[in-house]
């Protein structure tokens, strides 16, 4: 069992820095944009006919980062953003 956790505990390691080799695709760097504003650049809000309230997003600090806030209050939405990713080039996808 031992022996096991070993083995998976290299693996997961051997993959994360193969992955830190890789290219990076930026899909949102949100920390780059302005507090203030409602929807990232290139963001869309998807909606749901049968939720007639949606959550609202703003970009705000928090600390000394930059992130999108949302807020929900009986209600349901989400961030969307159409991006093309090979994933030849891109094997990886991650977010934060």
């Amino acid at each position: 069992m031992i022996h096991l956790f070993m083995m998976l505990g290299i693996g997961l390691w051997s993959a994360s820095v193969w992955a830190q080799d890789r290219p990076v695709l930026e899909v949102g760097k949100f920390s780059s944009d302005e507090p203030g504003i409602s929807l990232p650049e290139g963001w869309k809000p998807l909606t749901f006919k049968k939720i007639p309230k949606l959550t609202t997003y703003e970009v705000v600090k928090d600390g000394e980062r930059v992130v999108v806030k949302a807020t929900s209050d009986a209600s349901a939405s989400g961030l969307t953003k159409e991006v093309k990713i090979d994933p030849k080039d891109f094997p990886f996808v991650r977010w934060q």
